[in-house]
């Protein structure tokens, strides 16, 4: 009987078998072996890649042998998935490797050998000894969300003498970046708040400074604008792990607006929304016990008219594949992923968070509005699936283990056709 299996527990995976009845050896309890063709093929499911960009190579090694003399090669289909919904997909492809270990060297005989096909092409041929990556997929700047199918061939050369003869076929995938980097940043200094373009070719939705995460207030593959986080410190701007050849500098912070009570300089009273620290916290109506969607502050760095809409998430778990959008009369004025902060005229906007919209966000002239937000850390093997529903509507789906950014409130998490509920708090990351 032949022996097949994944070496590593931690990565599930739904077996296929598709052999051919007639013929099936009561020896051999799988089927019959020695007549394995594409169309008899083993599945080996799905490889799939996390949508967050920096989600690290996936591997699954598969513990297998040839039974008897007379088995001769086995056939595999494997599809590779990549779950990324966002620009990031115009700056990477997917690459894909397969490599046979694990042979009895002590009897001498010559190892199997490996083919991949594609579409009933051939990819390429390889031996036990080298390690290439077979191919490209499915071609540049147009992986986004890609699924492809392969064919593998694992042959038995005629002269191997060892029964059974087993083999480790192990099979990657990862994302390629290519051509990412900075060209210029403007300004070049200036403190925490502080709006900054990034110029560049091939940008990923991602920027820190020195290793302090930065919202996206703009994005493009050429351009990004962004606000000196706080925290920052002066050093090099990463987007992704590109860094900038200049320095940014943070300085000091702006002096602060005056609030003297002279008659020559009255002060103003800037208004203070729902959530601020003057009014009382009041929980939302839909949902008791849940702290109101916003939290509006006075900034002194705002000394015109406009106010400041902020989406912070958690700092060590930013959900850099939530998309944030902003809408006015029914139309999108703002979007990004992960962190954000926008200037915005004073008015009332609705805002979406990884599917979830908060309607009435009030933007106040000089006041940062704080949408409250949390992150679900979903810990799951690359082939499970889970939906965040909110009452009957799926709002965010994902693969394997991922973040979602979402707004406070009451969710629930349906994997297989069971759902659970779970709370999301604001600044908080919940663990499923």
């Amino acid at each position: 009987m032949k022996h097949l299996a994944l070496l590593d527990s931690r990565i599930p995976i739904a077996i296929a078998l598709c052999f051919v009845a007639a013929g099936a050896s009561a020896q051999d309890g799988l089927g019959q072996h020695d007549a394995d063709t594409a169309t008899t093929a083993i599945s080996l499911g799905e490889l799939t890649l996390a949508s967050d960009i920096s989600a690290p190579k996936v591997t699954r090694p598969i513990q297998a042998d040839f039974y008897r003399a007379a088995d001769v090669e086995d056939w595999y289909w494997i599809t590779l998935r990549d779950s990324a919904f966002h620009p990031a997909c115009v700056a990477y492809n997917l690459k894909f490797q397969a490599q046979l270990s694990g042979f009895n060297s002590a009897t001498g005989d010559p190892n199997p050998s490996l083919t991949v096909y594609l579409n009933a092409n051939l990819q390429l041929p390889t031996n036990a000894v080298t390690n290439p990556y077979l191919a490209i997929v499915p071609g540049k700047g147009t992986s986004c969300g890609a699924t492809v199918t392969y064919l593998i061939n694992v042959r038995r050369p005629p002269t191997q003498s060892a029964t059974p003869a087993p083999y480790v076929l192990t099979l990657g995938l990862e994302r390629e970046f290519y051509g990412v980097g900075i060209s210029a940043i403007s300004p070049t200094s200036g403190p925490v708040g502080t709006p900054v373009t990034i110029t560049g070719q091939q940008l990923l939705p991602q920027v820190a400074f020195q290793g302090v995460a930065a919202p996206l207030n703009t994005f493009s593959p050429t351009s990004i604008t962004t606000t000196v986080p706080p925290g920052a410190t002066t050093g090099p701007i990463t987007v992704y792990t590109s860094a900038s050849q200049q320095v940014f500098t943070v300085t000091s912070s702006r002096p602060a607006a005056n609030t003297s009570t002279t008659p020559n300089n009255p002060r103003v009273e800037t208004p203070r929304g729902p959530g601020s620290a003057s009014l009382p916290q009041t929980t939302r109506p839909d949902a008791p016990g849940i702290a109101p969607c916003c939290a509006t502050v006075p900034n002194p760095a705002l000394v015109g008219r406009l106010g400041r809409l902020v989406v912070a998430f958690p700092a060590d778990a930013v959900p850099t594949g939530t998309r944030v959008v902003v809408r006015k009369d029914g139309k999108d004025v703002q979007a990004g992923y992960g962190n954000q902060t926008w200037d915005l005229l004073p008015g009332n906007y609705d805002v979406s968070v990884g599917g979830k919209v908060v309607s009435n966000v009030s933007v106040q002239s000089r006041s940062d509005t704080n949408v409250r937000v949390g992150v679900l850390r979903v810990s799951a093997g690359d082939q499970t699936k889970a939906d965040v529903v909110d009452g009957s509507a799926v709002i965010s789906s994902g693969y394997g283990s991922h973040l979602v950014g979402l707004p406070v409130g009451s969710y629930g998490l349906r994997i297989s056709g069971a759902t659970e509920s779970f709370t999301i708090q604001d600044g908080q990351v919940t663990d499923f």
